[in-house]
């Protein structure tokens, strides 16, 4: 029986390096230099139910590179477990996590990973980057939904590379009334658009004869403005009643000829 030919591995000679032997061949070998890990143990991926139409989405990550100038992200997509599901990725993680939880992800707050997502920050060898992907949906949480449900991460590397990454969200669907809220004057990308979305089809739903009538009415008063200006001007002969011999102008032509009168 013959042995099966075993080939070179990259991740044993990283390890085989990293114990003191020197391998001159290792950046020479098969492998992927960059990886994508969701974080395991007390830190949870969650989908929170903020609301009866709010959804909360957080996923703790790790991103590495082996190669030795570095990896730049170049996209990367969100496939959701529930595809209705149009969510803005533009948030803090305290604009997300309850309060009560906020704990637990001590360490992971800082923006680092959401710059080399969507800045194009370099991720180094030897520094992995580690930190929450947090969003927000307006759409609710599926009824049968409960427990752990799967969704995946494809991230694309500037060399080509594509690295899938399948991942498991737990799902914590809080009570409304004390779930976490946005701070007063904080609304997210999503929710402005969907609120001037509603503007723009309440107007549009605005019946045509009531917005010809609003148009003829400010036509009528306009002309009523017009006219009544017209009325107000003096004659282009002068004066409209002229002082003359006999007028009540007080001059004493005027009064001569009362006297002859009387």
């Amino acid at each position: 029986m013959k042995n099966p030919i075993c080939a070179a591995s990259y991740e044993w000679a990283v390890k085989l390096k990293a114990a003191g032997c020197p391998i001159d061949y290792l950046d020479t070998l098969p492998h992927q230099s960059f990886r994508a890990e969701q974080l395991p143990g007390y830190v949870r991926s969650c989908v929170y139910a903020l609301g009866p139409l709010d959804t909360g989405w957080v996923i703790a990550l790790r991103l590495t590179t082996d190669r030795p100038s570095g990896t730049v992200i170049a996209q990367w997509s969100f496939e959701p477990p529930w595809q209705d599901h149009d969510i803005d990725w533009d948030y803090e993680p305290k604009e997300i996590i309850p309060e009560k939880y906020q704990d637990d992800y001590n360490g992971l707050l800082k923006p680092r990973l959401m710059k080399v997502l969507n800045e194009g920050r370099l991720i180094r060898r030897g520094c992995p980057v580690e930190g929450l992907l947090c969003g927000r949906s307006y759409q609710p949480i599926g009824k049968s939904s409960h427990g752990v449900i799967p969704a995946k991460l494809i991230f694309t590397d500037d060399l080509g590379n594509t690295v899938p990454l399948c991942i498991d969200l737990n799902i914590d669907t809080l009570s409304y009334a004390s779930a976490h809220r946005l701070p007063v004057g904080r609304a997210g990308g999503l929710l402005r658009r969907h609120l001037v979305e509603s503007e723009r089809r309440s107007v549009l739903a605005r019946p045509i004869e009531a917005l010809i009538a609003g148009e003829q009415a400010k036509a009528q008063m306009q002309s009523g403005s017009d006219a009544l200006l017209e009325t107000s001007k003096p004659e282009s002969g002068g004066r409209a009643s002229p002082a003359g011999p006999g007028s009540e102008s007080g001059s004493p032509g005027g009064d001569a000829a009362t006297r002859q009168g009387s």
